[in-house]
């Protein structure tokens, strides 16, 4: 599938996973949203997060439900190619279902955060 994102970089320290994100300023979901001023849509912001999961557990996860998602900055591809993303993921012992914590950000700016993600196989 060709996404409007590369995950260039993950790592785990203490239970906190963080990621470098690549965005490819050519895909047409920019072309879109909007023309005169490229911004990432919030529902590909959503799915990066999602994407990392994937990859970092090397198993497939879907969104079952969320309890608060704010997008609070715009990520405007004039200003920004990269944001980097973190996460702090809770797994029950009983369950393969996976609670997430979350922020994308670029440097000092933040554009979402995303708290109490419910991610199920």
């Amino acid at each position: 599938m060709d996404r409007a994102f590369e995950i260039t970089h993950i790592e785990e320290n203490q239970n906190k996973i963080t990621a470098s994100v690549k965005l490819k300023r050519e895909h047409a979901v920019f072309s879109g949203h909007f023309p005169d001023k490229s911004i990432l849509p919030g529902v590909v912001e959503i799915e990066l997060v999602r994407e990392i999961i994937n990859r970092h557990f090397k198993k497939t996860f879907e969104l079952k439900t969320a309890k608060s998602i704010k997008f609070v900055g715009m990520v405007i591809l004039d200003e920004v190619d990269e944001v980097f993303v973190e996460l702090s993921v809770l797994q029950n012992e009983d369950s393969p279902d996976l609670k997430v914590n979350a922020i994308i950000k670029n440097n000092d700016q933040l554009f979402a955060k995303l708290t109490g993600i419910d991610f199920v196989q």
